[in-house]
């Protein structure tokens, strides 16, 4: 394949086909950038970075196995890479269980990031005043991109007796989440179509028309209003508004802000009419900040 299609519905209704710049194979890797037909791409390394990328929150210890269904690689290979990340640091081998979790080293990339994107401490005291005002048990969060997901970089929470089970490293998809589609509506536009191509690759044919159908519409709800609304698209009997943010200081990469909760506590009137206008006013005044504290 010379590039990769969208299919974007117009005015008239009609689903029309609108090619991106020519990216290779038409895969996108997490940044965007081509796939393995490039020269200038190191596949050893991709795959060394798919198995890192494996363990999560929710999955903090894993075996060659299932290292191997998720990444989809021969055992072998996954054996091989695992073997050398662990003699680097990167992994730590668990003998009694023969499995594998993140190790230290790997934390100092994870600062380093951290420390560019450098807006997290100036957002917390407004996102908390968010939190607080929505209430209920709702939750505050701030996202960047991994691939096909958001992976929080902040969160902050009101008092309740429900609130969604989320912090620092959680992470949630990025074509079904309020967060994920907030984000996409801030990328250009070259760039947001490969990123939709890459969903459209890991989503599947037949639930891709339902997932562009929903990115799009809160692309034009971000468009109209300064944020989407998600009710039950990310996770059933949730709701959530969502909006790109790029700092004006730090490394100025896009990121996005949402708030959301339970459904029976937050409703949809009150995100759309009271919530996501004050999740627009505290984009705005973090753009005017500077980077100092409020």
């Amino acid at each position: 394949m010379s590039g990769c299609h969208i299919f974007r519905k117009g005015a008239d209704g009609v689903r029309k086909r609108i090619r991106t710049p020519d990216d290779g194979d038409g895969s996108a890797g997490p940044g965007g950038r081509a796939g393995v037909d490039d020269r200038q791409f190191v596949v050893a390394l991709h795959r060394g970075l798919e198995v890192l990328r494996c363990f999560e929150k929710g999955s903090p210890v894993l075996g060659n196995q299932e290292l191997a269904q998720r990444t989809r690689l021969p055992k072998a290979t996954v054996s091989r890479l695992t073997y050398t990340l662990s003699s680097l640091g990167y992994l730590d081998y668990l003998e009694e269980i023969s499995k594998y979790r993140i190790g230290i080293p790997v934390l100092n990339l994870g600062f380093a990031c951290l420390a560019g994107v450098g807006v997290q401490e100036t957002a917390r005291p407004m996102m908390r005043r968010l939190a607080e005002f929505a209430g209920r048990g709702a939750v505050v969060a701030m996202a960047g991109r991994d691939d096909v997901k958001m992976i929080f970089i902040a969160v902050e929470r009101a008092g309740g007796l429900v609130s969604l089970q989320l912090d620092v490293g959680s992470r949630v998809s990025l074509s079904r989440s309020g967060i994920g589609r907030g984000y996409l509506a801030g990328l250009p536009e070259t760039e947001r179509l490969v990123v939709m191509q890459r969903i459209r690759d890991h989503v599947g044919e037949a639930n891709w028309p339902r997932i562009e159908d929903g990115i799009l519409r809160s692309i034009d709800e971000v468009r109209t209003q300064g944020f989407c609304l998600n009710v039950g698209e990310w996770q059933e009997g949730v709701t959530s508004v969502g909006a790109p943010f790029r700092p004006p200081y730090g490394d100025g990469r896009l990121l996005a802000l949402n708030c959301g909760g339970a459904s029976f506590q937050l409703p949809r009137d009150v995100m759309k009419n009271e919530v996501g206008p004050k999740l627009v006013e505290m984009i705005r005044e973090l753009e005017s900040s500077k980077g100092q504290p409020q």
